[in-house]
């Protein structure tokens, strides 16, 4: 799921493929900086410390426990009708439904230790 906001937004929209990444706690403070600062305002890579990769035409992160690439099979914008809790709702008074994405799994890569 992702917000039509985020500067990810555009990259999701636009690739067939893409990749999810997953760490380990010691990569807590690097995550907390890439979930609070936007991609237009700085390169979140090098001011965390990460290194983006390109494996098969995919970006993954180098120092990413997993990083699994996925295959977007549909997308779809969640709508207000959609929703069987109203209180929910109250997270988009602006509108601004987050877009979801079924995916593939196509691969898993592991981080060799």
């Amino acid at each position: 799921f992702v917000r039509p906001q985020r500067y990810t937004f555009a990259f999701t929209e636009q690739a067939e493929r893409f990749s999810l990444s997953f760490f380990d706690e010691s990569y807590r403070g690097a995550l907390r900086l890439c979930g609070t600062k936007s991609g237009r305002d700085l390169n979140k890579f090098e001011a965390a410390g990460l290194t983006p990769k390109m494996y098969d035409g995919t970006p993954v992160i180098a120092e990413a426990r997993l990083n699994l690439i996925c295959r977007k099979l549909y997308a779809d914008t969640l709508r207000e009708e959609g929703f069987a809790l109203p209180e929910l709702l109250q997270n988009y008074s602006a509108g601004d439904y987050h877009r979801m994405y079924v995916i593939e799994i196509e691969q898993i890569l592991e981080r060799e230790e």
